[in-house]
């Protein structure tokens, strides 16, 4: 049986998820959008969708192979554990996207469990508990910018659509734009990433220059977070 004080928070924790939800509904009804499916859904498309990196994971020696990066194991599974609480904390309402949240998800739990100090096995109990009072969510809107705001002891963060789509075509322009070298042994793989390599790549081909470009220029002149169209997307 919960004792007082857990009844006590989880109370507050409702309140807070009511007015992130409360925000996500409002942005919908704005931008005149319907739910495609039932919170329920919602929870199980975002538990799903971040359970890919553990269908994924490959045995490669002392570590997990996921696509191209290699994870220590013990340190790998224990983000999978935090993302899933990181989702199950908020319980994603009808207005959320539950592959960007489930994204996120992942980005916050590597967070969480270095701010708490979860990855030495003792955890710091203050800190970890401030991490279990962050309710992480998307909005749906195309502004690039996001906010947090304290509500019943809890802290909402609020990511819209515009700064995640607009950070991951930036993102992308700058990986994209590093030069291939051929692997050290012992590795998969090699990037140069100075200012030669970089100019060097750019010469070649300067796609990822102008897809860095449109983005800016989408975003400033037109409201929109990319651009309208690029072999790069």
């Amino acid at each position: 049986m919960p004792d007082a004080a857990e009844e006590q928070d989880q109370a507050a924790r409702e309140v807070a998820i009511d007015t992130l939800r409360a925000h996500q509904e409002e942005c919908c009804k704005y931008l005149g959008l319907t739910p495609a499916c039932s919170a329920d859904q919602q929870l199980e498309q975002a538990l799903t969708y971040s359970r890919q990196f553990q269908k994924t994971a490959k045995a490669a020696g002392e570590y997990l192979r996921i696509g191209c990066f290699k994870y220590p194991p013990e340190l790998e599974r224990l983000r999978w554990q935090r993302t899933e609480e990181v989702i199950r904390r908020v319980r994603p309402g009808l207005d959320e996207d539950p592959i960007y949240l489930a994204e996120l998800a992942r980005e916050a739990a590597s967070l969480e469990i270095v701010i708490s100090k979860a990855q030495t096995g003792s955890p710091d109990p203050k800190m970890l508990n401030l991490c279990d009072h962050v309710l992480l969510g998307t909005t749906r809107d195309v502004e690039v910018d996001s906010e947090a705001e304290p509500k019943a002891g809890y802290v909402l963060v609020l990511l819209r659509y515009g700064l995640i789509e607009f950070l991951y075509q930036a993102a992308k322009a700058v990986v994209l734009s590093w030069l291939p070298l051929r692997p050290k042994p012992g590795t998969s793989g090699g990037m140069g990433v100075s200012q030669a390599d970089v100019d060097k790549v750019l010469q070649r081909d300067d796609s990822t220059l102008q897809l860095l470009s449109r983005s800016l220029h989408s975003f400033m002149f037109c409201g929109l977070p990319r651009p309208r169209c690029s072999d790069l997307l």
